[in-house]
């Protein structure tokens, strides 16, 4: 993922042949690109998708591996098991330093193989965040339903917005 003026490039790594899963962050300057970040979390399928904002500030990683019963936003560890309930680690930045703050996203009815996650986009200020789970399992249709929790239909999929 490329900021729009491309001078910060976000890489992910899914960990392949036993290697760690990591999202390794670039910028561009005076014609070289220089190694400023690695990001890594010990979770399933970490870094399975990844979305930079814009302007480079903000940098949201799925994890739709991620076996926590945690629910919604958190600035904590995650907790409890659900697995592959999936997670996003939203990354925001603040200095040249590439110091960063991590927050966990989860979806706000969590279940056990709904692949929270599995795709992820930052709008360009990054103040808007979308969130696939495609395996996700109630069956309605509508947008804000009171009914988005009733698991009747198997991976039907849904897109959670923050």
């Amino acid at each position: 993922s490329l900021s729009d003026d491309g001078s910060i490039l976000a890489v992910a790594s899914e960990g392949v042949e036993g290697s760690e899963a990591a999202v390794y962050l670039y910028t561009y300057a005076d014609d070289e690109w220089t190694l400023k970040a690695k990001l890594k979390e010990d979770v399933p399928l970490y870094a399975s998708s990844i979305s930079l904002s814009g302007d480079g500030s903000a940098l949201a990683v799925g994890a739709p591996g991620e076996s926590s019963s945690a629910s919604n936003i958190s600035l904590t560890g995650l907790t409890g098991s659900l697995n592959s309930a999936g997670a996003v680690y939203l990354y925001t930045f603040k200095d040249d330093t590439y110091s960063y703050y991590k927050t966990y996203i989860k979806a706000s009815n969590p279940g056990a193989d709904d692949l929270f996650g599995t795709s992820v986009a930052l709008s360009d200020d990054g103040g808007t965040l979308a969130v696939g789970a495609i395996g996700e399992d109630g069956n309605t249709t509508d947008v804000n339903s009171d009914n988005y929790d009733n698991d009747d239909t198997d991976n039907t999929g849904a897109v959670y917005l923050y």
